[in-house]
């Protein structure tokens, strides 16, 4: 049995954290892939059951937020899927710290 998120999730690189309101620039993105695994080259995407229940936006910076009217699963080849509640989820890329540095991680 999978539990639904509802306030914050993690998935390999990605965490993802409920918010009110995406930013006005936030556009419709041409798929909903959250983000790309840069070594495997497997993806992290938003799906919903219900056919117009989820949809990826971006920020002309390169942000992406997911608008889901439904519940929805973040979906990724190698990792668990997880299922989030319906609303405004703010995608981000975990970052690390080594070597003095910090960095995103690397999926």
């Amino acid at each position: 049995m999978s539990k639904t998120v509802q306030k914050q999730a993690r998935q390999g690189d990605l965490l993802f954290i409920k918010v009110g309101e995406a930013p006005k620039n936030a556009k419709k993105a041409k798929d909903n892939v959250l983000a790309y695994g840069e070594v495997t080259g497997h993806s992290h995407r938003a799906v919903s059951e219900v056919e117009g229940g989820v949809a990826v936006l971006e920020t002309p910076e390169g942000n992406r937020y997911v608008n889901a009217k439904e519940n929805w699963t973040a979906k990724h080849e190698e990792h668990g899927h997880i299922t989030l509640e319906p609303g405004i989820w703010e995608v981000r890329r975990q970052r690390e710290y080594a070597d003095g540095l910090t960095r995103k991680v690397v999926d």
